[in-house]
């Protein structure tokens, strides 16, 4: 569906009236927080969802696990927490959501330049409360702690993703061209844009090419249920009840159990004898050419990576694509709400969590892309064009068969479960910071950068902090658009327009801060020379 510009303009000031209707628009500054204290952890939980016995359990586990403290929200929705989560200055906010909770559904009043009165389901909305709560808890638009949802189909799905054990990812499972595989230990992709190519890794070689099926269903499915599989990245056309395996050719799908009754009557059938057929059937399936069902029967803990789906992570419904994932081991699932478009910022996460070989955990490399692009947005977003990483800025909505879906992305699972990479290679660049005190009582934050690989990177080198270093006063050396926020500092050392980097060169950026806290001339911060 399409929507002309008059249309459009109306359409924004109808999602406007929504979201501020809902209290999710920018209030007055906040008051003075205490002091920031490192690893704080927020659950955010309806007094509906605790007030039901299985989600209460899993809210208590989580609890438990961080000792955390739990926010409910009041009449004002999400947006009359920001006061007291403001306060609290956590490190991790996890929203504890029951799949109804997600599927709640606004609706856009506009019209269209002839007149004609329009009223469409918005979806996806509740997505946004969220994120604009994270980014409200101080005056930056940075994302203000590591977040995510923690949702299942069921209670019990959920108290395994609470119970998960750290994962070191080892062996990948994609359908994302050659799946970075250069970066993992070992692993099998399938290119969706080209009929049989695939590639495979094995530890200590590199990555090979090789003739792949023209139908990629039964071997990616063999793979998944091997229960090897650590990591499983995708991308081409899906909806939140089906993923499409081939994006430039045809080949098989993988479906929900409600998505089969669309299909034709061939593999309705073959369906049906599945389910009559002894053991466990799974919540998702894939359908190849044929007809044929194949279930998914993996349980194993895994981070699921979805960069260039299209509307894969929203839940509608307890049947959907994301929570048979979560259901199957998905301990972590990173995907769209809304469309995907060609323009897409989600991309830079493989760079922060696989490129880096093992600096950030996955929900850590979500966050650093994010507080990477709101930089962009902030520092350049005057030369940006107006459709440029649409899909990912949670600001509007686009149209897609007669609904409207809000554009942004979304992390699932416990956002402090450390699921890391494992090295297996050369990263991309090492990173390091310290500090020094100055005879002013200022500190001096040294950022330096060693380039191991002949590539530029694509996003700005991310520094977490543990605790605030301070307000810079001067950047004495270095990149003058960088950034140094309460919990993290961003230092974008490869500038457009300058030479390629070669390997061995260095990097390096200095600023004066004035302190944030006396204590210490230690240097506030846990990043490591890895």
């Amino acid at each position: 569906m399409r929507l002309d510009a008059a249309c459009r303009a109306q359409l924004i000031l109808a999602v406007a009236w929504l979201l501020g209707r809902a209290g999710v628009v920018a209030g007055p500054p906040q008051a003075e927080a205490p002091p920031h204290q490192a690893r704080r952890f927020a659950i955010v939980a309806t007094k509906e969802a605790v007030q039901n016995a299985g989600w209460k359990g899993v809210v208590e586990a989580l609890r438990e696990k961080h000792s955390a403290e739990v926010f409910h929200p009041g009449e004002g929705g999400l947006g009359g927490l920001k006061e007291k989560l403001g306060a609290f200055r956590p490190h991790y906010v996890c929203f504890v959501m029951r799949p109804e909770e997600l599927d709640r559904e606004a609706r856009a009043r506009l019209r269209s330049n002839r007149g004609r009165a329009i009223e469409l389901p918005l979806c996806g909305i509740e997505y946004h409360r969220m994120g604009e709560l994270v980014r409200s808890l101080d005056p930056d638009p940075y994302c203000d702690a590591i977040w995510a949802v923690l949702t299942a189909a069921s209670p019990q799905d959920a108290l395994r993703v609470v119970g998960a054990k750290p994962l070191v990812v080892r062996r990948g499972l994609s359908h994302v061209e050659r799946g970075w595989l250069e970066w993992l230990e070992s692993g099998v992709s399938f290119d969706e844009t080209k009929k049989g190519r695939k590639y495979v890794k094995t530890p200590g070689k590199p990555p090979v090419e090789t003739r792949g099926p023209d139908d990629t269903t039964a071997e990616f499915i063999r793979e998944l249920n091997s229960g090897t599989v650590d990591m499983v990245s995708t991308s081409g056309h899906a909806t939140e009840g089906d993923w499409q395996m081939g994006y430039s050719y045809r080949s098989g799908q993988l479906v929900t159990a409600s998505r089969i009754a669309r299909l034709a009557e061939r593999v309705r059938e073959n369906y049906r004898k599945l389910l009559e057929t002894p053991g466990p059937h799974g919540k998702l399936f894939g359908v190849d050419t044929a007809g044929r069902v194949l279930p998914v029967l993996s349980r194993n803990p895994k981070v699921y990576y979805s960069p260039g789906n299209c509307r894969i992570a929203r839940v509608a419904g307890k049947d959907c694509m994301v929570l048979g994932w979560i259901h199957h081991g998905a301990m972590q699932f990173f995907g769209h709400v809304g469309l995907q478009t060609r323009s897409c910022y989600a991309w830079g996460v493989a760079e922060y969590f696989l490129a880096l070989q093992g600096r950030f955990t996955f929900a850590e490399a979500v966050w650093a892309n994010q507080q990477a692009l709101r930089w962009e947005l902030t520092r350049r977003g005057q030369r940006l064009p107006r459709e440029k990483y649409l899909c990912c800025r949670d600001e509007t909505c686009l149209p897609a068969q007669g609904k409207l879906f809000w554009e942004t992305t979304v992390l699932y699972g416990d956002p402090a479960w450390e699921a890391r990479v494992k090295r297996v290679t050369d990263p991309l660049y090492e990173q390091t910071m310290r500090t020094e005190g100055t005879a002013q009582g200022q500190l001096r934050v040294i950022f330096e950068a060693k380039m191991l690989r002949a590539s530029r990177p694509s996003r700005p080198a991310v520094f977490i902090l543990e605790q605030p270093l301070g307000s810079v006063v001067r950047v004495v050396e270095g990149p003058s658009d960088l950034v140094v926020a309460d919990d993290f500092a961003l230092v974008p050392f490869w500038q457009p327009g300058a030479p390629s980097p070669k390997v061995g060169q260095r990097y390096r950026a200095v600023v004066v801060v004035q302190r944030a806290s006396p204590k210490s001339d230690k240097a506030l911060h846990r990043e490591k020379n890895q």
